[in-house]
């Protein structure tokens, strides 16, 4: 299975999928592609230093975000991916997208995030929110 990443930040979960795909605990699965919206984070010094391909598709980059999620969409089906991952990607994926990429796209962000996430919302200021309300 061809595996693409979606990433924002520090590449934590990224290296955790490297590392479950270089020991063995994901037999079979190849990461194809590392795809970031952001320049200049961690995550992509983690693909390069990994040997995994990388794309910048930064949202500024784009006529509008349905474009730049299509662009991802067409990334990912260009590399022959089968499964998109969002690895702490922190956008919402528009149709655009999925119209480009019909492969099954998993997201690993908290579960929590809906019901205490809002707009600017990412990182600590999530997780600061779900402990106020007690929720683990």
């Amino acid at each position: 299975m061809r595996l693409g990443i979606l990433v924002s930040g520090r590449g934590s979960n990224l290296e955790a999928v490297l590392d479950a795909i270089a020991d063995g605990r994901l037999p079979a699965v190849e990461a194809a592609l590392v795809i970031a919206n952001r320049p200049g984070i961690r995550a992509l010094e983690v693909a390069a230093r990994r040997g995994v391909p990388w794309r910048l598709l930064a949202r500024d980059e784009f006529r509008s975000t349905d474009a730049r999620d299509e662009a991802i969409g067409l990334a990912l089906a260009e590399a022959g991916c089968d499964v998109a991952l969002l690895a702490g990607y922190d956008q919402v994926l528009r149709p655009s997208f999925f119209a480009a990429f019909a492969g099954r796209t998993v997201n690993i962000h908290p579960s929590l995030l809906p019901r205490h996430g809002g707009r600017g919302m990412v990182g600590m200021a999530v997780h600061a929110a779900v402990l106020a309300a007690g929720d683990a």
